[in-house]
């Protein structure tokens, strides 16, 4: 059935076979049967790519076809961007009737029909919480009554939390304990007097716990962990909500299961056990959000909870060629947890097509894999014709980021990183180009207004925004006047003689440009003014950094160097300062690109992150074994997080549509020493289970170009 085909189309056909024929039209076997099923426990175990919307909506529709009131259905997705997708495609298709099904993420279904719906319950009142005038409140929010709750405590636990480093433990010790239901008196319950090491922590998240509630209260805010928690118990101190709910919601529907955390299943088995219609999907082989509470177990163990389930296998692949598929099934068989053997079918034809072989390649250091990269990425967009947006360089560890990302800057690559802070984001990179804005637009404001709170010229932005406010003078005007101001004797003042050398510097160097003095000497002009005026501030940064104190820094002042690289390198090039730093504010603030920017622009995102995304061309860069599975250290404790690695590494190459090359560095520098390693399990699994060995790759122009 084409998108585009509506159901009053449907419903205009004759009898409803032919009505469901018309609805049911193009779908696969495991599809079919997956949208056909309508009563009782099913199980979609739904691979990558394998187009589980399509079925999630079909099944719907199918649902409306039959007589099934819309107001009956409950459709659960685990993002605001998938219950978008959910709910676009259902008003396309259905059309008015679809505001009727309670479409959307967990947490805003149980908020509306739970916790608003029972807003005078009694149970509520009992905890004090008014569902009338309530906020939700935001994770900043949630930080700062927190902070708030910490610093309430008696000043022995402060310095214990500040020594210890325990503000963050505490906040996980919390997320964890509610992913799983739990109040902080049944946490008390469950962890304290057991004699365990952590006993204080576990003491301390407890008390700050109940000083947050009560401020949550005061504020009459409830977070988003509260609003699971909170339904939750509301239903088992009254078993009839449960009842009611299911009166009122009679089909369950469930994306993303394998995300689920056990206080979502316990709050959906508890409406699905009065009538048993539940549907999820999900894959268990791409279960990786143990970190945010989710509970592989759960998809696992479907069938023990419903014995009566219907499995569903949805293996048909309609994203990547047959070589990524081939890496990816490789990964799949090597897992032990799983409800099906996980191996993709190819659901494209790619016949008469050039199909690339996936690249295993081993780099002899990670400085040579990071240029390599971006050589290779350069050659895409040049000779291979991709647009930015086409290509994904996509890493489980952040560590191996910034050489990757100065390599990119070095080659004037333009990149967005999705979910982190971008290398033009970073406070020193900033600090950086407000010097290069000052120097080269001294009427720019906001760049001499950073520049200030950044140096200490004992001059403040506040005081220059105070000037700048009275007297309708530019921050730049503000500091000439100062930068010539005498005292005693008719000498300069002190910020005189730290201002008036600077801004003659940078006179200087404007000239240089307009006589076109070569680059490199306008480079050491600049340079110089950053050793002197903003250089000592990187240090004090750094500071706040974890890790060794002279590796931060270090960091901070290569980032700095590689923005100089750029910077300069287009001016020698022939450029003119203002257009080069036009781009340099754009990829600073990435709120501004154009849709034209973001086309050309790399993505670079973390394997978490990339989740639910896809891209025809991806990169897979430090799949070493110190950074993926990692080291571990207890084989029988570590066997969950182990399984888990591999599960990581399989949703990374299903990402890849048409090319997928996987590389990683025999030596890499780490906390400030050089590591050497091997190629990650998974890799080697990989190079033996398929066609593709590893390629003993050294020092060329590029990354070999895919085997045809």
């Amino acid at each position: 059935m084409s998108e585009t085909i509506t159901l009053s189309q449907i419903k205009s056909l004759p009898t409803l076979d032919d009505q469901v024929g018309l609805l049911m039209d193009g779908l696969n076997p495991g599809q079919l049967k997956a949208a056909m099923t309508l009563q009782g426990a099913v199980a979609a175990i739904a691979g990558a790519g394998s187009g589980k919307t399509h079925a999630f909506t079909r099944r719907i529709c199918h649902m409306l076809l039959t007589g099934i009131p819309a107001t009956q259905i409950f459709a659960v997705t685990f993002t605001n961007k998938g219950a978008a997708e959910i709910v676009e495609r259902l008003e396309g298709m259905i059309g008015p009737d679809s505001q009727f099904i309670a479409a959307g993420t967990f947490h805003s279904l149980i908020y509306r029909h739970i916790l608003k719906a029972y807003a005078t319950h009694p149970y509520l009142a009992s905890i004090n919480l008014d569902m009338n005038e309530c906020a939700i409140l935001d994770e900043d929010e949630a930080d700062t009554l927190r902070d708030e709750a910490i610093k309430s405590l008696d000043e022995k636990h402060q310095e214990m939390i500040k020594a210890e480093g325990w503000a963050k433990s505490i906040k996980a010790e919390m997320e964890q304990a509610r992913s799983r239901g739990l109040t902080a008196e049944a946490y008390a319950k469950e962890k304290i007097g057991f004699g365990d090491e952590n006993d204080i922590l576990y003491r301390i998240t407890v008390d700050v716990w109940t000083r947050y509630s009560a401020l949550c209260r005061v504020a009459n805010g409830i977070d988003f962990n509260d609003i699971l928690v909170t339904a939750l118990s509301l239903m088992k101190k009254d078993p009839t909500v449960g009842q009611e709910l299911a009166v009122k919601f009679r089909y369950l529907m469930l994306d993303e299961y394998q995300d689920t955390n056990p206080v979502q299943m316990q709050i959906i088995d508890d409406i699905a056990k009065h009538h048993g219609n539940i549907f999820v999907v999900g894959d268990e082989k791409q279960a990786i959000y143990s970190f945010r509470g989710s509970d592989i177990t759960i998809i696992l163990e479907f069938k023990k909870r419903y014995p009566n389930a219907v499995i569903v296998e949805m293996d048909y692949n309609y994203r990547s060629t047959g070589p990524i598929l081939e890496a990816a099934n490789c990964i799949a068989r090597h897992m032990s947890q799983r409800v099906t053997d996980g191996q993709l079918l190819p659901g494209l034809d790619f016949t008469g097509q050039s199909v690339a072989k996936v690249s295993l390649v081993e780099f002899e250091s990670d400085r040579e894999e990071a240029r390599m990269l971006a050589m290779a990425i350069q050659r895409d967009l040049t000779r291979g014709g991709m647009k930015g947006k086409d290509i994904a360089v996509i890493y489980r560890s952040r560590l191996g980021k910034a050489l990757i990302e100065q390599e990119l800057v070095k080659k004037g690559i333009d990149y967005h990183v999705v979910g982190d802070i971008s290398f033009y984001q970073r406070a020193e990179v900033k600090n950086a180009i407000s010097l290069l804005r000052y120097t080269f637009r001294p009427w720019d404001s906001v760049a001499t207004l950073r520049l200030l709170k950044n140096t200490s010229f004992g001059v403040s932005d506040v005081s220059a925004k105070k000037s700048m406010a009275q007297n309708k003078q530019s921050a730049n005007a503000y500091l000439v006047e100062l930068s010539n101001k005498t005292g005693a004797k008719s000498k300069p003042t002190a910020v005189a003689q730290k201002l008036k050398p600077m801004l003659t510097v940078m006179q200087a160097v404007r000239r240089l440009v307009a006589y076109d003095e070569d680059a490199d000497y306008i480079r050491s002009k600049v340079e110089r003014l950053w050793e002197i005026y903003m250089s000592a501030n990187v240090k004090k940064a750094a500071e706040k950094d974890s890790g060794p104190l002279d590796e931060a820094t270090e960091a901070r002042m290569t980032n700095v160097k590689f923005l100089f690289d750029r910077f300069f390198g287009e001016l020698k090039a022939g450029r003119k300062p203002e257009d080069i730093l036009d781009e340099l504010a754009m990829m600073s603030d990435g709120k501004n690109q154009t849709e034209r920017d973001k086309q050309n622009m790399v993505n670079l995102l973390t394997m978490h992150a990339s989740k639910g995304l896809e891209f025809p061309y991806v990169y897979l860069p430090c799949m070493d074994d110190d950074t993926t599975p990692g080291q571990k250290n207890d084989p029988v404790e570590d066997f969950d997080a182990l399984e888990e690695e591999r599960r990581i590494a399989y949703v990374g190459f299903t990402r890849a549509r048409m090319k997928l090359s996987v590389s990683y560095a025999k030596k890499k520098a780490k906390h400030g020493k050089i590591l050497d390693v091997k190629a990650s399990p998974w890799v080697r699994e990989v190079s033996l289970g398929t066609n593709n060995p590893i390629l003993k790759y050294r020092a060329a122009a590029s990354l070999p170009s895919p085997s045809r």
